[in-house]
């Protein structure tokens, strides 16, 4: 999926704080994956973002209840 679908339905400051968040998360990645080169270790891998991804999830859940 390319940035600009995830774009499609914001205007104005909204369309700006999303392209700015997709920035960030971008460089956090490569970041993250330079890291996991430079020391191997699996920060950034797909493994490990799905991992987070439900960790989050399960946290968000958690404070639901």
């Amino acid at each position: 999926m390319t940035a600009d679908k995830l774009w499609i339905g914001y205007k104005g400051s909204d369309a700006e704080l999303v392209r700015g968040m997709t920035l960030a998360a971008t460089v956090l990645r490569k970041s993250l994956l330079e890291h996991a080169e430079r020391i191997g270790c699996p920060c950034g891998s797909e493994e490990w973002l799905a991992e987070r991804l439900l960790d989050a999830n399960l946290h968000d859940e958690n404070e639901e209840s």
